[in-house]
């Protein structure tokens, strides 16, 4: 008569034995956050991800490959369920929320990193076999190697990048009233911005300040605007 499942209980993991095969890390997401705006602004963001668990219980000695098995721990600690013999692999799906502060006309690039271990660990414990005519036998003990490899950290980290702000002004050219004022923001908090687009932006700035263009400044500064595209 051959068991229908198995139950195996009182599992104790000497975890002081264990042995960790790698360690790894894998990207699994990026985003470019950009600041358009005159004031430092807070990016409440967020980006979805998938890991993978793999856990495997070893075969042991007169055991049935596949068969359903429930485990639990010495401390009454419920772990999924398995068929017995074969490794488990189960993708899951998870939310990453993080902040981030930028300062005026600046862009930072984010990217979600996951990290992962990958380990065996002694273990032994109670088997119950369950029948199909309810037959209860004495456990019987066995003890062997779980080799598990899962999600241990999320994190993010950032960079900074260039921000093409003359072309984001540009784009707001159809807000006559505040364009000027970007730019002389911009020319006096040069370190928002690199030296190309310094000079660029230099360059529009002085013309809108010259004599000849200040007295028509309202009525042609989209113009103006786009010269130096």
């Amino acid at each position: 008569m051959e068991p229908l499942s198995y139950n195996l209980q009182n599992v104790r993991l000497n975890f002081i034995k264990m042995k960790v095969i790698k360690k790894w890390s894998f990207q699994v997401g990026q985003i470019t956050l950009e600041n358009e705006n005159r004031e430092t602004l807070k990016f409440s963001e967020s980006m979805n991800y998938s890991y993978e668990h793999h856990s495997y219980w070893g075969q042991g000695n007169g055991m049935l490959k596949g068969l359903n098995t429930s485990i639990t721990l010495r401390n009454k600690t419920r772990l999924p369920n398995i068929n017995w013999g074969i490794k488990m692999q189960i993708l899951q799906n998870d939310i990453y929320r993080f902040d981030v502060m930028l300062q005026p006309y600046t862009a930072m690039e984010v990217s979600l990193w996951t990290d992962y271990i990958e380990y065996e660990v002694p273990f032994m414990g109670q088997l119950f076999s369950n029948y199909a005519d309810g037959a209860v036998f004495k456990p019987r003990l066995i003890n062997g190697i779980q080799r598990e490899s899962k999600l241990v950290g999320i994190r993010h980290d950032s960079r900074q990048v260039n921000l093409d702000v003359s072309q984001s002004l540009m784009n707001k050219a159809s807000i006559p009233e505040t364009a000027h004022t970007r730019l002389k923001d911009i020319v006096n908090n040069k370190s928002f911005i690199n030296n190309q687009t310094y000079s660029k932006m230099k360059m529009q700035h002085d013309f809108i300040e010259g004599s000849a263009i200040k007295d028509n400044f309202q009525e042609n500064q989209e113009t103006l605007l786009y010269h130096f595209d």
